[in-house]
């Protein structure tokens, strides 16, 4: 990696935590990372797209699923389900608060490390009076990781590229996204939260560039979310506009 573009990095990963994106975790020495991974997989594949679990004031887990509901549950028999509200930011923090006939429900994530896991947030659930902390994580798709070639954009197949296809590398553990768009190369930081990706301004090498991919780039992606997806080797991203990007797995 060239010094140009380590300094480059370097001022992303600034400017990002500077916005509020939390980079993702990394393995722990001595953390039994497959058990936890696999674990986390199998909370994902259900539907979660946070989880976290806590021992005070008693065992204690919850679920959140965006657009969906909020599964919580203690060892002493207390649990509630409420549908996921839209989520009050604060400096970073996110607080779901949610209230009817059985009373306010809150779960609020801190943008803040978890003192007894570092590589976690620290989350605290609140109800009847009793407030239970913990620590918490997004969960994502693992399959994200690794180097993708665009394939489609809006079902049209890519093509026109004199200087190659347009590729796209996602480094979990560096929560980057790069990638060339048939003139240079890119980058940017990502967050990932269970089937959503936040991405930074999108920092080019090279800003005389037209095409439609590069438009697509700097116009849908930079500075935005997206959903994606994997299936059968595909990955495909869904655009805040409805836009519909598809890669393949680049070998």
């Amino acid at each position: 990696m060239s010094k140009l573009w380590i300094i480059l990095l370097s001022s992303i990963l600034l400017a990002c935590n500077n916005k509020g994106y939390k980079l993702l975790p990394k393995p722990v020495a001595g953390e039994p990372a497959s058990i936890k991974m696999d674990s986390a997989n199998a909370k994902f594949e259900a539907g979660a797209d946070y989880y976290a679990s806590g021992l005070e004031p008693v065992p204690w887990s919850v679920t959140l699923q965006y657009e969906k509901q909020i599964l919580f549950e203690a060892k002493t028999g207390v649990n509630f389900r409420m549908p996921t509200p839209q989520p009050q930011k604060n400096d970073g923090n996110e607080t779901f608060a949610y209230e009817d006939r059985l009373g306010k429900r809150t779960l609020i994530i801190y943008n803040e490390k978890c003192q007894k896991e570092l590589a976690s947030d620290k989350v605290e659930v609140i109800y009847k009076g009793v407030t239970y902390t913990g620590c918490g994580n997004y969960l994502y798709e693992p399959r994200l990781q690794g180097s993708w070639q665009i394939e489609k954009y809006n079902n049209a197949v890519a093509k026109g590229f004199a200087n190659g296809f347009p590729t796209l590398q996602i480094d979990i553990p560096g929560a980057t996204i790069s990638g060339t768009d048939g003139c240079g190369s890119w980058l940017a930081i990502i967050m990932l939260q269970g089937d959503r990706m936040l991405v930074s301004k999108i920092n080019f090498a090279k800003n005389d560039c037209n095409n439609s991919y590069r438009e697509m780039l700097a116009s849908k992606l930079s500075g935005k979310g997206v959903s994606y997806y994997i299936k059968e080797g595909k990955l495909w991203f869904y655009l805040e506009d409805d836009g519909l990007v598809t890669y393949s797995r680049k070998n």
